[in-house]
């Protein structure tokens, strides 16, 4: 009898040891399925966060886009209105002046209403820009950049954070077209034949256009700094053997000297009666 009471009492603390284990089984993995569940509703909350931060973020740059573009547009409305009064101007202008000349109104091209203003208007100044003029509107306002962007903030040009990309979309080629030529001239040296270095004489007729011009060429402001670099860049362009291979790419950024000169007509000098006399009494 006590052995089966000792049996029964051990078969008991077996049972309850079991029960305790299975119970604080099922207490952990209850807090662990808690655990994930909370870990997950964690996750997707932050996921849920980032998605509203990016889609808020996007929103916000599309609104900034499109205020920069109804910004364009407002300006760039606002300049035709300002063109469009100037052109109707200038038409009056040269229907009126057309009519002083006694000429036919709609065949009154710019040529005739410059030799117009050179017969009522004669000016002695060299300078050709202090001289009278009467030119289209589009001449005479500076031209502005179209948009460079799309509607997704996305710039046409690989070089437009440069903020000047024109000038260095210039500068990018004038360094390709340099090592082209490089490669070019050592071809022609490898089979046997050297390039024509006369041809390259034509460029002494002509020289580097200002500053002012490649502004308005670029619709870029550039300082001197910035100019020397191009005209050293361009100067190398010109010094290779086999750039009169691209003349016509060298010369789109050139003029002629014999332009300039012929601009500048001096008047010959005239000999008064004074100078004259003493020139007599002095026989």
């Amino acid at each position: 009898s006590i052995f089966h009471r000792l049996q029964s009492s051990t078969s008991n603390s077996r049972s309850n040891r079991q029960q305790t284990s299975t119970t604080s089984g099922i207490k952990e993995i209850d807090e662990n399925e808690s655990f994930l569940n909370s870990r997950d509703a964690a996750q997707a909350i932050a996921e849920e966060e980032v998605i509203d931060s990016v889609e808020q973020a996007t929103s916000n740059r599309a609104e900034m886009i499109s205020q920069a573009m109804k910004n364009y547009l407002m300006k760039s409305r606002e300049k035709q209105k300002v063109l469009d009064e100037k052109n109707y101007e200038y038409e009056i202008g040269r229907r009126h002046l057309a009519r002083i000349m006694g000429e036919d109104p709609e065949s009154f091209n710019q040529e005739k209403i410059d030799d117009a203003l050179n017969y009522l208007l004669p000016s002695g100044l060299l300078d050709e820009r202090a001289r009278p003029k009467m030119r289209p509107p589009e001449e005479m306002y500076p031209k502005e950049k179209a948009v460079q962007f799309d509607k997704a903030g996305r710039p046409f040009h690989f070089l437009y954070y440069t903020a000047k990309q024109n000038y260095y979309d210039v500068l990018h080629t004038v360094a390709s077209k340099i090592e082209e030529l490089k490669k070019a001239e050592v071809a022609m040296l490898t089979s046997g034949h050297e390039p024509d270095y006369s041809q390259n004489d034509e460029f002494n007729y002509t020289q580097w256009e200002s500053k002012e011009i490649f502004e308005q060429r670029f619709l870029e402001k550039l300082d001197d700094a910035q100019y020397k670099i191009l005209i050293i860049c361009l100067n190398r362009l010109v010094k290779n053997p086999m750039a009169y291979t691209i003349k016509d790419y060298i010369n789109s950024f050139r003029t002629k000297l014999a332009d300039t000169i012929s601009k500048q007509h001096i008047e010959p000098v005239k000999k008064t009666n004074f100078f004259l006399k003493k020139k007599r009494k002095q026989k």
